[in-house]
């Protein structure tokens, strides 16, 4: 909106603007509803074809060895799948979370959003030499992202020397079966029951965290902008400009979802009872239940 006054010497206009934008997720399109992975029907011959896929950092458990008192042992396994409290040959029937993890209906394409804009611009032509001038402008954003929920990512442990992940063999979340698929005797568990944490187990892990939902990103943008002057010319040869501005702006941005290295390793080593599990390093620390389904 806006007017003219001073017999048309002048004017003011204002302006405000109001968006609002809804995500748009890439599940919710054919084109993104999963991830592709190119396929060949003869073993190294040329690609000829796509499946719709996900990620192995889903549900798959590769032991690698076993450590009693800092001497490493290993141990190649095979990959492993958690279905009820057993682990199974990976992929297998019933697993929770799944063999693979579809991440496209967790990713946004199209973030959703909301801006304000306002502001307003006048000036005023008094005389030749004197033309006052002054605008502000304002707006504020915010928007926000998902992607899929984290996880424990193979081969990415940065605190474990292997860039795995370590779990005691006496971890009372373990059950009898699991124990022994990931390495774990009669000899490790009794020494790891008598001093907690001697002897462990190194496991490749692939385990989303679906249970803490999607990791999110959100931003916030806020800025205005005022600017007060006057020009004009003089003298036949002259003119001027002289005016002041001022411009602010804040940007915050926070991110949830994601896990931490540290309290992961810390939350794999367990020791009390299944009933009463505590973690061998204590508080602040939560134990981290990934070996029985729905736990």
């Amino acid at each position: 909106m806006g007017t003219n006054f001073g017999d048309g010497k002048g004017n003011v206009t204002a302006y405000f603007g109001y968006l609002q934008s809804d995500p748009v997720y890439s599940g919710d399109r054919d084109f993104g509803s999963c991830q592709l992975e190119a396929t060949q029907s003869v073993n190294d011959g040329p690609i000829d074809g796509t499946d719709c896929t996900g990620s192995g950092n889903s549900n798959r458990f590769t032991p690698l060895g076993t450590t009693l008192n800092g001497v490493y042992t290993a141990a190649k396994g095979g990959q492993l799948g958690v279905v009820g409290n057993q682990l199974l040959p990976w992929p297998a029937a019933g697993q929770v979370p799944p063999a693979f993890f579809n991440s496209q209906p967790f990713i946004t394409i199209a973030r959703q959003d909301q801006r304000y804009t306002a502001g307003f611009m006048a000036h005023d032509a008094i005389t030749d030499y004197l033309q006052p001038y002054m605008d502000f402008s304002f707006m504020n954003d915010k928007s926000h992202t998902a992607v899929a929920p984290a996880a424990l990512f193979e081969n990415s442990n940065t605190q474990d020397p292997l860039t795995n992940y370590q779990t005691n063999c006496s971890n009372p979340l373990l059950s009898a079966q699991q124990q022994a698929i990931i390495g774990c005797t009669a000899a490790l568990i009794a020494a790891d029951a008598a001093n907690p944490g001697s002897a462990t187990a190194n496991i490749e892990i692939g385990r989303r965290n679906v249970e803490g939902g999607p990791r999110n990103a959100n931003f916030e943008h806020t800025n205005y902008r005022a600017v007060l002057g006057t020009k004009g010319y003089f003298a036949d040869a002259w003119n001027y400009d002289a005016y002041a501005s001022y411009y602010y702006t804040t940007f915050f941005n926070s991110n949830t979802g994601f896990l931490n290295f540290q309290a992961i390793n810390n939350a794999l080593l367990v020791t009390g009872t299944a009933a009463n599990p505590t973690c061998l390093s204590g508080p602040p620390c939560v134990p981290y239940n990934i070996w029985n389904q729905g736990a």
